[in-house]
């Protein structure tokens, strides 16, 4: 019996072992769980932050772009006016021409002023002749 006893008490010792290896590899595990629950929550709260921030930077963008798409069509607006304003000053005539053109007014109309003195003077001698 002192054999068999001998082998239980070692098998009872190696089972004890056994079992506090097995808890400490469970304590073990239990705190790589947490750390690995603990990670995975922080990355997905950073996920989640990161998520909110891509949101609202492509709401940003799309803003941009619209208030750009506006700025576009005012500028192209102001370009055709300016291209419209261009063509009418080329049209225009030059300084020159145009002070040319005035002194042709000019000596038109004192032509003109000396036609009518002259029918006005006509005038006034046929109606003291009837």
């Amino acid at each position: 019996m002192s054999c068999s006893g001998d082998n239980e008490l070692s098998l009872e010792l190696v089972l004890g072992g056994v079992l506090k290896e097995a808890a400490r590899v469970n304590l073990k595990m239990a705190y790589a769980y947490s750390r690995a629950k603990c990670t995975a929550t922080k990355n997905l709260a950073t996920t989640n932050t990161l998520q909110r921030e891509v949101d609202a930077t492509k709401k940003k963008v799309q803003d941009v772009r619209k208030e750009l798409r506006e700025v576009n069509k005012n500028l192209l607006t102001a370009n055709i006016h300016v291209e419209e304003l261009t063509k009418e000053m080329q049209e225009m005539p030059s300084p020159e021409q145009l002070e040319a053109n005035n002194d042709t007014l000019s000596r038109e109309v004192n032509e003109l002023k000396d036609k009518r003195e002259n029918l006005q003077t006509l005038l006034s001698k046929l109606e003291r002749d009837v």
